[in-house]
């Protein structure tokens, strides 16, 4: 019994093991006939940093700074709208005892912002957007959330 599911599970690895290699092969055709794959990232800006970049992965497989897409304090976390039109942006601070989330319109290959709203309590440190628009906040200070709505 022992060497008959021993035989079955060598079956399964091999079968795993060509599967998995076919999937990747395709993956990497994929990438190499495509442009570079291009995404934001936020950043804690006390230093040298002063907001959103944009970065790009190449065709290559090689990470490439584009550059600075929007000036704006502490964008910590960023999210994505499911309708890929806005992204979103945690400003994690504690002025005046909230924080922040900023709202930007992407248009071409930059953002554009559209207006900033307090986030219910201090260092907002997550946002996330469902299909209807809803927006959820959760604030790192106080343990608090907020729920708004983008429009």
């Amino acid at each position: 019994m022992r060497i008959f599911i021993g035989l079955i599970l060598c079956s399964l690895m091999v079968h795993c093991k060509s599967a998995t290699t076919m999937a990747a092969k395709s993956v990497e055709k994929k990438i190499k006939n495509t442009e570079d794959y291009t995404f934001y990232v936020g950043t804690f800006t006390e230093k040298d940093s002063k907001g959103i970049y944009r970065y790009a992965l190449t065709s290559e497989g090689k990470l490439k700074k584009i550059g600075l897409v929007a000036i704006t304090e502490n964008p910590s976390f960023l999210a994505l709208s499911p309708d890929k039109k806005y992204v979103l942006a945690v400003n994690e601070v504690a002025n005046e005892n909230t924080g922040f989330v900023s709202y930007y319109a992407l248009e071409k290959d930059s953002l554009v912002f559209i207006n900033k709203s307090s986030s219910g309590g201090k260092n907002p440190c997550y946002v996330g957007v469902t299909e209807n628009r809803n927006v959820l906040v959760a604030n790192y200070n106080g343990g608090s959330i907020g729920l708004l709505k983008l429009k």
